[in-house]
């Protein structure tokens, strides 16, 4: 401390014990901002202003890659045609067997050709059996072949948006660098760059579909006369809806403060590393090993709040779609037993609504992720919205000759931020011809 205190005062800078502690403490922290004040951080979106941003960077450049946008387009319209004609196919080879079964079967028939069924019927049947085991295996395979034909466009899409936040950071004045978290920006870069080919992938291949899914369901109940089941279901997804957005929001405020206590705990190792020299010098290191331990402490509690928020939230919506399911059900019961509905009709209704909740399921976790995703977006915009304050001039003028008294600095006093000046009252006088080098 002594030979830091002389050494500033060679320059006419003066500072006393305290001040240094006080300096050291601020390089340590990364910025004037403390944690208590980062954790009351709240996130207000504007959802219009960060999709106007982030259309541009969703389309991509090139035939190839644009194909690639349109199969996989056809892809999803091909599987949701597919996803609603699974258990129409399915009560129909329920249907016929049920009638096969009704007019008697086989109990009827000599021993010798009981096995031998007819067939013009047993074509029948193998072909219902075919189109639905075929239709599964496109179900279950297509997500794959999805992600295998979009994967190069997502590369393409963060490939392009990373790019752009480093052109962009580097072209930003050294004061923006001397006060920003190294280890904040490292990690908004990260999450927000990764955020935009999610929140993409998400909102194209789950919530669309889930949403045209319901569409096409209560379509179907209505197109079939059944327009108390398409009320019910229609119901119990506007309530589901409801919900899980309700709930959701809630939740929202414990992963926020999860995910910024989380980023805290890590800006915490990435900077105590990064000011390893500082931190020996001072003999600090227990000392950023107890802060880390409790940043790490808070997180985890943090962790375990929003794991019981997704307990109720997941119990709630099992109580909505559970409900919705077995009114259905049950009408679609009563209908059978008085001749206004067959077995196969029982059997679709199941396996309409089946397919239809499995991916509401997930619907708390999209519409979680999506918010967050958002969250994560608009830290990105705001690293790209920082306005470049030094712009390379467009004519640069010509070198400057020094004649007469030179250069000279008179009292000139310089600070990137208020809470941190460089230069106290400097003066300097630099004569024609003279070479002189500023250290420091």
């Amino acid at each position: 401390l002594p030979s830091i205190h002389v050494g500033m005062s060679s320059f006419g800078m003066p500072l006393k014990r305290g001040e240094i502690c006080r300096l050291l403490h601020y390089r340590l922290r990364g910025g004037n901002q403390t944690e208590e004040q980062e954790s009351e951080e709240t996130y207000k979106i504007d959802f219009s202003r960060l999709l106007q941003q982030a259309l541009p960077c969703l389309w991509p450049q090139g035939l190839l890659l644009q194909f690639r946008v349109l199969v996989c387009v056809c892809a999803l319209v091909i599987s949701r045609i597919a996803n609603i004609a699974i258990p129409i196919i399915y009560k129909r080879a329920v249907d016929l067997l049920a009638e096969y079964a009704r007019d008697g079967g086989q109990e009827e028939r000599p021993a010798s050709i009981r096995q031998t069924p007819p067939n013009p019927f047993m074509r029948s049947i193998s072909w219902y059996v075919v189109g639905y085991v075929a239709l599964k295996c496109y179900m279950g395979m297509q997500s794959d072949l999805r992600n295998l034909i979009f994967t190069p466009v997502a590369q393409h899409t963060r490939e392009k948006m990373q790019l752009a936040v480093l052109r962009h950071l580097h072209a930003l004045s050294h004061r923006y660098h001397l006060t920003r978290k190294t280890g904040a920006t490292i990690h908004v870069i990260e999450s927000g760059t990764t955020s935009l080919q999610t929140l993409l992938s998400l909102s194209a291949f789950h919530v669309l579909p889930s949403l045209v899914d319901v569409a096409l369901c209560v379509m179907v109940f209505s197109f079939r006369a059944q327009g108390k089941l398409a009320v019910v279901t229609s119901v119990t997804v506007v309530i589901y809806m409801m919900v899980t957005s309700i709930v959701s929001e809630w939740r929202m405020k414990i992963r926020r403060r999860m995910q910024l206590l989380n980023k805290q705990a890590k800006q915490r190792a990435i900077e105590s590393l990064m000011n390893f020299e500082t931190v020996k010098y001072f003999d600090a290191a227990d000392h950023e090993v107890a802060l880390y331990q409790k940043a790490l402490e808070k997180h985890h509690k943090a962790e375990i709040e929003s794991e019981r928020s997704l307990f109720f939230l997941d119990a709630v919506q099992q109580l909505v779609m559970g409900c919705g399911l077995l009114s259905c059900m049950l009408d679609s019961a009563a209908r059978v037993l008085h001749k206004s509905m067959t077995v196969g009709d029982f059997v679709l209704v199941n396996t309409h609504l089946l397919q239809l909740y499995s991916p509401l399921n997930w619907m708390g976790s999209l519409y979680r992720m999506i918010q967050q995703n958002f969250i994560e977006m608009e830290q990105l915009f705001l690293l790209l919205d920082e306005e470049v304050e030094i712009k390379e001039a467009c004519s640069p003028s010509q070198a400057v000759t020094c004649e007469g008294e030179g250069i000279v600095f008179n009292n000139v006093s310089f600070a990137y931020e208020q809470e941190r000046p460089i230069l106290w009252n400097f003066s300097l006088r630099i004569l024609p011809g003279e070479k002189v080098g500023v250290v420091g």
